[in-house]
């Protein structure tokens, strides 16, 4: 508990995760290794249940898309090295498409050892670069949306961090890749439409006063736009000679 309420500890702003209200702490130290946890000033109820958990439970919660979990981990929690997730995401992602990318009938696409071998190979780097470049548009569509339609304006900082940390989902779809090719598609469907759904959630968590209509629109308008701009590099790329 003590990691956990130190984290805590160290966001500038605190919300409580039932009603979305600010609250001054989410709990009081009295300096004899005695904790008590916050209650809201206008639910009643605990400021964050989550300090209190393992890291497992928030991270179920987290899959499940409930918002609490998603406002302590937005709000309650300093994220650290999030950078490396966002890495790792890419990662997954690039590794996704040059699956997809092999013809069904390559022996090395089942190996168990061919995500390693994978990383001596050019595409795998062409690919990453992709991914990028679909991130920055999705995060880039998304943030100019929601400032330009939503009343309520949210830190472009905020939901750069939101989008990055609801990407997670990128990471469902390797297992499903790597055990076969004839369902890899849907399940990359399915992956994507999780992404989205977690987009969204983080965005209504961030900006409470937009609709939902217009987060729903700006999201699937992101990933439209970035899958799009991603068709039309690789066509470009297959162009050219060598």
């Amino acid at each position: 508990m003590t990691d956990q309420v130190d984290l805590a500890a160290s966001a500038r702003e605190f919300k409580c995760i039932s009603c979305g209200n600010k609250t001054d702490q989410l709990y009081r130290d009295f300096n004899s290794g005695i904790i008590k946890i916050e209650h809201c000033k206008h639910c009643q109820k605990v400021v964050d249940k989550y300090i209190e958990s393992e890291p497992v439970i928030i991270c179920l919660d987290f899959l499940l898309l409930k918002q609490q979990a998603f406002r302590h981990v937005l709000y309650n929690r300093k994220t650290q090295g999030h950078w490396k997730l966002v890495a790792i995401l890419l990662l997954c992602d690039a590794f996704t498409k040059l699956l997809l990318g092999r013809p069904h009938s390559t022996e090395s696409y089942l190996r168990p050892d061919y995500m390693i071998y994978s990383a001596l190979e050019w595409g795998l780097y062409i690919n990453f670069s992709l991914a990028l470049i679909e991130l920055f548009i999705t995060i880039l569509i998304i943030i100019v949306c929601i400032r330009t339609i939503s009343t309520e304006k949210c830190r472009p900082g905020e939901l750069m961090r939101g989008v990055l940390l609801s990407n997670f989902g990128k990471i469902l779809v390797i297992p499903a890749v790597l055990w076969g090719t004839n369902y890899s598609l849907i399940y990359v469907s399915l992956s994507r439409m999780f992404v989205c759904a977690a987009n969204i959630q983080a965005i209504r968590v961030l900006s409470p006063g937009c609709h939902v209509s217009t987060c729903i629109m700006s999201v699937v308008l992101g990933h439209v736009v970035a899958m799009l701009s991603s068709i039309w590099i690789q066509n470009i790329l297959s162009q050219v000679p060598g």
